[in-house]
């Protein structure tokens, strides 16, 4: 009865355990969407954050860029103005010596002066590409100045915002974590405990095992005992046979000894006989412990 019990009370330990899994998984199922979801935002936060990074290094390389063509630009166009400038002093210092020249040709005179208007309209023209140049180089590194100002704000609001979803992230994890230490501890409990009854369960199987040989063996004495003293006249001749069979065994043994005397007589005959002797008392020995055996277990 007490090893029904047991094994009825595990059942209902396995039972109570495999309600809890489940209670378990249904009371943590909200806790690890949640644990998920605040994962997934702040991947999706992080990816944003590494887009940021890179439009803000662009933005970066676009200033550099900006102002390196605004260099440039400036430069050429200065220079454009220098030469023309250089043309200009040239072809007025050579208009200079033509009209000092008494000989010259007014034709001469007349084309040297047509360059001299045509270098003043080149320089003014060069001057005028110098502040078109630089205005325009000017807005474009603006541009490229705002735009790096705007990733940068872009990626502070981006830090900001995976640095809070990570935060939560790993609260709600925590969280999570917590109550399935606590969830999972409580069903370690309950799995040892049905493992202690199984063990004691199992004791007490081999326990009333043995109990059971027992009893079969006090059984079987007690009905063997009950059988002899329910026929005493079986008990009697039982004892007689005993002593018929040790007074016979008495008998015998003098024949051995005498054997064994008689053997020791002729030990020094030749090999032949003495090994004839062994064997014959070996034969005899052999006869007497088989008549002894049958007469034991006979009953």
């Amino acid at each position: 009865i007490e090893e029904a019990v047991g094994r009825l009370f595990v059942v209902s330990l396995e039972q109570r355990l495999a309600t809890m899994k489940q209670e378990h998984e249904e009371q943590l199922r909200p806790y690890r969407n949640l644990a998920e979801s605040s994962k997934g935002r702040a991947d999706d936060k992080a990816r944003a954050l590494a887009d940021a990074k890179r439009a803000a290094k662009e933005a970066e390389q676009s200033v550099a860029e900006a102002t390196k063509r605004r260099e440039q630009r400036t430069a050429t166009a200065n220079r454009a103005v220098d030469n023309a400038q250089e043309r200009m002093r040239k072809v007025q210092a050579e208009l200079d010596a033509m009209q000092q020249d008494p000989k010259a040709s007014p034709a001469a005179v007349s084309r040297l002066q047509n360059e001299v208007v045509a270098e003043k309209a080149h320089i003014d023209s060069a001057r005028a590409e110098v502040g078109t140049v630089t205005e325009e180089a000017r807005q474009a590194v603006e541009r490229a100045q705002q735009r790096l100002f705007d990733q940068r704000s872009l990626l502070e609001q981006a830090e900001r915002e995976a640095e809070a979803t990570k935060r939560e992230a790993t609260e709600r994890r925590s969280e999570y974590d917590k109550l399935l230490k606590e969830a999972q501890d409580q069903e370690r409990a309950m799995s040892d405990q049905i493992k202690e009854h199984k063990a004691e369960a199992e004791q007490q199987r081999k326990a009333s095992q043995e109990a059971e040989v027992r009893v079969a063996a006090a059984q079987y004495l007690l009905d063997e005992a009950e059988q002899i003293h329910a026929t005493p006249q079986e008990t009697i001749e039982l004892r007689d046979r005993i002593a018929r069979q040790q007074t016979d065994l008495d008998i015998q043994q003098d024949e051995v000894d005498a054997l064994a005397e008689s053997e020791r007589s002729v030990r020094k005959g030749t090999f032949r006989q003495r090994l004839i002797l062994v064997l014959a008392i070996v034969a005899v020995v052999t006869i007497i412990v088989a008549i002894v055996v049958a007469l034991l277990t006979h009953k």
